[in-house]
């Protein structure tokens, strides 16, 4: 079993890691040579990091608007998507390379946003990151081992709209855009709570419990338990931190990004270095 598992890995460890720096490399090039000119023609400058934060909130708006429409795209045609009997069974589904790409492609933007988040700059959400894109590639591998391509390749339609409205927001925060920032974030809101709150919960997490012991084993299992149930506690963590950010729009009309890097911890993040 063990060699199972390192066989696996290593297999799925070849076709990615192109894949990551490819991302690497548009990102690069898209920061430079499109999102930067935009930020400068909109007046932005670099104080206080703000073309940087410009460009990559651009970048994640970008590849989450190419990966829902590409994972619309690629299953819109498949039979499992309108018979929920089959959609949970394991191994009566043929794996096809446009989903096999889509997964190792999803599998791929995660390790490259580890690759930015551990050569870039320290962030305030620096751990709920790096926790958040660990568990993130540790479902996708589970997916792959249990022959659950359909599972990881849907859960994109269910997890990425929200990050869509979130990144728009913010966006238009840098712009200083106030009503339009102010309702993307509100749709970001009612998006996230549906989507990952109740729907990937009941689509995604309780069945994968009920039916995944008898593939994997109690090992494995359990280990599943305790990732989903981490996913989880990061989603509620992150509620809370977009009901106090509501609440603060509510009441006192100001939305900022609670993850920004401000004046105070960029000069604690430097006197520490």
């Amino acid at each position: 079993m063990k060699n199972l598992i390192k066989e696996f890995i290593a297999s799925n460890i070849f076709y990615t890691m192109p894949c990551v720096f490819f991302l690497l490399i548009v990102r690069n090039a898209l920061e430079k040579y499109c999102f930067q000119r935009i930020a400068i023609c909109c007046g932005l400058t670099h104080k206080n990091n703000k073309i940087y934060r410009f460009n990559r909130s651009c970048w994640h708006l970008f590849y989450y608007l190419m990966a829902v429409m590409h994972t619309a795209i690629v299953l819109h045609d498949k039979p499992w998507m309108k018979d929920d009997a089959h959609f949970w069974t394991f191994h009566e589904h043929r794996m096809t390379t446009d989903v096999w790409f889509l997964v190792v492609l999803n599998l791929s933007y995660f390790f490259s946003l580890i690759i930015k988040l551990l050569t870039t700059k320290i962030r305030k959400d620096f751990a709920e990151n790096m926790v958040h894109h660990i568990i993130a590639i540790l479902l996708i591998f589970q997916a792959i081992f249990m022959n659950l391509y359909h599972v990881a390749s849907f859960t994109i339609l269910i997890l990425f709209p929200s990050d869509i409205f979130l990144e728009l927001a913010k966006i238009l925060i840098y712009l200083k855009y106030d009503i339009p920032s102010k309702v993307c974030f509100v749709l970001f809101s009612i998006v996230w709570v549906i989507m990952r709150l109740i729907l990937y919960p009941m689509w995604i997490v309780y069945p994968s419990m009920l039916y995944s012991y008898e593939i994997v084993g109690p090992i494995l299992y359990y280990i599943n338990v305790i990732v989903f149930g981490s996913l989880m506690v990061l989603y509620l963590f992150w509620t809370y931190k977009i009901y106090l950010m509501d609440k603060r729009l509510i009441f006192e009309k100001i939305l900022e990004d609670y993850r920004s890097d401000d004046d105070d911890y960029d000069a604690k993040f430097n006197k520490n270095r």
